[in-house]
């Protein structure tokens, strides 16, 4: 119980004022842009455009921008883009801000390549297709 408290108190403290980032394919972020996610202080964005060719460098040189922010709770990355940064994501495990993967117009949603779905199906035993369907009833 006071565990959760605690996680509470911390999310409480990220409901308000904090941003999203982005980071992948021109089209994701364009789209997310235009549901008005986007945000400019100074010379400072949060979203980062990378293409295709993008090295993991690259990548990562954008997500440490964006973990240092204070201003940023989480950072949404195209599946695309994680792949090139997967041994990263397996060892970050930092409360915040939370790096989240998500489906891209190059790369769609996959249950067998989700972690977090493979995490439930380990704590609950059930396959992904199982799963869907409870999910999709």
């Amino acid at each position: 119980m006071e565990q959760s408290r605690s996680v509470h108190s911390i999310a409480e403290q990220y409901t308000e004022g904090h941003l999203i980032a982005l980071v992948g394919e021109e089209d994701t972020i364009v789209g997310f842009l235009l549901a008005g996610i986007g945000e400019r202080t100074g010379k400072e964005v949060n979203f980062a455009v990378v293409g295709h060719e993008a090295t993991e460098e690259e990548i990562m040189s954008h997500i440490e921008r964006f973990i240092v922010r204070e201003d940023i709770a989480i950072i949404l990355v195209t599946f695309e883009a994680a792949a090139k940064i997967k041994q990263f994501l397996v060892h970050y495990h930092s409360f915040l801000p939370v790096i989240m993967e998500i489906p891209s117009k190059y790369h769609g949603y996959n249950p067998d390549e989700d972690e977090i779905m493979a995490r439930l199906i380990n704590a609950f035993g059930s396959s992904s297709d199982e799963h869907l369907n409870t999910l999709t009833k």
